[in-house]
């Protein structure tokens, strides 16, 4: 305590007698003064992003970081993710099926009417400014009570007082007169990038606490922390909007997993606000995710934003702009003229066009060279040629930027129109690997996002509120008794009660959803992607589905009325294929309870009759001659089911050779075109070289010609 105590004074923080307090603080402001350089550059790249500005700054840039950084952000978030939540081994599970199902309507009724989208699109762009982007899961429950009933606050300790949720805190559910909970949901909360920390570590695995900022005003600390307390903490920030300045107070939430226990408290306090013991019961207790990080090393949880890897070259990129933007002011028409031939400037002006101005002395302005002679232009070539040389120069300094920060030409949509379709996809994929990669993470945030809000789901939410929330038809196993004695009296039963009956009841898929480890183990969350893809591949899976089990239930069927004891077996083979497709989920039920009606009914042999039971049994000769017949046309059927096999191999047989006939003669067919092409160059070459023989011959016989008429 001694060293904290040292730390916070060092630092200019009260000290205090709460030892939580200093622990808390001292963890804080050590990550604050790791992170201050960081800090300080983040906003320093903020506002190139915005194209912020100072007054005097007049020149003119080119902000490519804004450019990458939109360009960007719909490639790794187009939009929001479908929840996926399947049993995670695939095997015969109704309870699993089952809360799989509801879960996953759940999260996915949460998505669609939560702010989910809006604050991975948040987390995604702190990402691409700052390496950081976070976000956090709240539990919202919305309370009713009764005239006579009131709100309580409690301090979710170990006395267990009642306490009202506010902002910035997790409420601990507790039921007292008057007062129950009559809806509950997820918040997904953006989390600004400076406002969030933890303590010191390499790596994610070795975080022991989190901790965010909120800013509060008094009416919602007496709110949240009572009239003693919230009336006394100190207002330290300043909040600006408009021509209005309002303050409020800085709150840290400290969520420490050692000591599973969660701390709220102000530098400018003396004594923690509040605390709580495990109020959500989290599997990993956090209730944020990894950070979306971008650059790490394995020595520090700090990132280096992407814009600093090419930083130097953006700097270059604004200093050639600004020079092109200075010469183009000076590319433009500018000269002399001798002041003697009046008259001349007004051939640039305005409104001048098929005159002629008259020239007094036009003796001595002809021998003086006319107007060539008497106007003399500022040279624009140099300055033009400059232009071309920094527009080149700039290219290549683009190119380097995209070269660092993995943006290609094609991904900016600027493709060489004379390139083949096949090179434009290899340059596709070549410049998507490291994209392909911080989709990737993103996928992987927004999927931890929601297994966090899964579990809070399974470990909070009433039985009314998941079935509300679901829509999901189950039976509890109250409703399932008064079913069977309404069965037992002779009443009538609705057929889809009655068929409800064989699904597990609401309390069996609860019981599963609350219990974390089980959880865990049979139900696994997962998402699809969170980038734009082609509607047809969902198409696609449903009528691969489709076509898939109507041949394998044809054949099924087939072999299911020649040989009975087969039919469990074939049952079974069915179903495994059918949870193979996702696509296949929601008609689960339908197959297998079809199925087991198949099996029931193959199992059914007739009772013998008391005048037939204890004798030995009499041939019908009908039935036996009916017996015959039906045995030789299972012969028949199973030998023309043979031939047709047969012929079906038969058939592949003869395709595939045709098929490997049809490759060789192509392989045949390039060889003889290459064949070709080579003898095509040896006459090409033979006949250079007899060019280049008579060339000689020719050469040598004006040679000679010339000796001989020399001598």
């Amino acid at each position: 305590m001694g060293e904290i105590a040292e730390q916070l004074k060092n630092a200019g923080q009260p000290v205090g007698t709460d030892k939580d307090r200093a622990y808390c603080l001292a963890e804080i402001i050590s990550y604050e003064r790791d992170a201050e350089k960081w800090t300080t550059r983040c906003n320093k790249i903020t506002d190139i992003y915005r194209g912020k500005r100072r007054d005097s700054d007049t020149l003119t840039k080119y902000n490519a970081f804004w450019a990458n950084v939109n360009t960007m952000r719909p490639s790794l978030y187009a939009k929001d993710p479908s929840v996926e939540v399947d049993r995670r081994f695939k095997d015969d599970d109704p309870v699993g099926r089952q809360a799989s199902e509801v879960l996953e309507r759940c999260l996915n009724f949460m998505i669609s009417t939560s702010t989910f989208g809006d604050t991975m699109r948040h987390v995604v762009l702190d990402r691409l400014i700052t390496a950081r982007g976070t976000a956090w899961v709240r539990y919202c429950p919305v309370f009713a009570e009764s005239a006579e009933s009131e709100y309580e606050h409690t301090e979710a300790s170990e006395a267990n007082d009642p306490e009202e949720q506010a902002e910035g805190s997790e409420l601990q559910i507790t039921d007292t007169a008057g007062e129950y909970v009559e809806w509950e949901e997820v918040a997904f909360d953006y989390v600004y990038w400076d406002d969030f920390g933890h303590s010191k570590a390499r790596t994610w695995e070795e975080v022991d606490a989190v901790w965010r900022r909120a800013f509060m005003s008094r009416a919602q600390l007496i709110e949240r922390f009572g009239d003693e307390i919230g009336a006394t903490v100190p207002l330290d920030h300043k909040v600006e909007k408009g021509d209005e300045v309002g303050v409020k107070a800085t709150i840290y939430e400290y969520w420490c997993k050692s000591k599973k226990t969660v701390y709220w408290l102000s530098k400018e306090y003396p004594t923690l606000l509040d605390k709580k013991k495990d109020p959500l019961g989290l599997i990993d207790f956090f209730p944020c995710p990894k950070p979306l990080f971008g650059t790490l090393a394995n020595d520090s949880l700090i990132p280096t934003p992407d814009y600093v890897m090419y930083q130097d070259q953006a700097q270059e990129l604004d200093e050639l702009t600004a020079r092109i933007s200075q010469l183009q002011k000076s590319l433009k028409v500018a000269g002399v003229y001798d002041s003697a031939a009046g008259g001349l400037d007004r051939l640039l002006g305005d409104g001048y066009e098929n005159i002629l101005i008259p020239v007094d002395n036009w003796a001595g302005f002809a021998e003086k060279g006319g107007i060539k002679g008497a106007i003399s232009f500022m040279p624009l070539d140099e300055i033009a040629k400059t232009l071309v040389a920094l527009y080149n120069s700039r290219d290549r300094v683009k190119n380097d930027m995209y070269e660092i920060s993995g943006m290609s030409d094609i991904m900016r949509g600027a493709t060489d129109p004379n390139e083949t379709a096949t090179a434009q996809q290899i340059k596709s994929d070549y410049a998507s690997v490291r994209l392909k990669e911080m989709q990737g993470y993103v996928q992987i945030f927004a999927r931890s996002l929601l297994r966090i809000a899964g579990e809070m789901i399974g470990e909070l939410f009433s039985l009314e509120t998941v079935r509300s929330m679901s829509g999901v038809k189950m039976l509890t196993e109250q409703e399932k008794q008064n079913i069977g004695l309404a069965q037992q009296m002779g009443q009538p039963v609705p057929p889809e009660q009655l068929k409800l009956m064989q699904d597990p009841t609401w309390e069996e898929v609860m019981g599963l959803l609350q219990d974390n480890k089980n959880r865990m183990f049979r139900v696994d969350i997962e998402t699809d992607s969170t980038i734009l893809q082609d509607a047809k591949n969902e198409r696609d899976a449903r009528l691969e589905f489709v076509n898939t089990m109507s041949s394998v239930i044809q054949g099924a069927a087939t072999i299911g009325q020649q040989m009975p004891s087969m039919i469990p077996l074939l049952g079974e083979s069915v179903m495994f294929l059918v949870r193979s497709f996702k696509v296949g989920r929601s008609t689960e039920s339908s197959f297998q309870n079809t199925i087991d009606q198949i099996i029931d009914q193959s199992k059914q042999q007739p009772a013998p009759s008391p005048e037939t039971e204890g004798q030995a049994p009499q041939a019908d000769p009908q039935a036996e001659a009916q017996k015959e017949i039906q045995v030789k046309q299972v012969e028949r059927d199973s030998a023309m089911q043979e031939q047709a096999m047969k012929q079906q191999a038969e058939l592949q047989k003869l395709t595939m050779k045709a098929q490997a006939d049809s490759q060789l003669e192509a392989q045949q067919q390039q060889g003889r075109e290459k064949i070709k092409a080579m003898d095509i160059v040896a006459q090409q070459d033979k006949s250079r070289e007899d060019a280049m023989r008579a060339l000689g011959h020719e050469v040598r016989a004006n040679e000679r010609a010339i000796v001989r008429e020399g001598f």
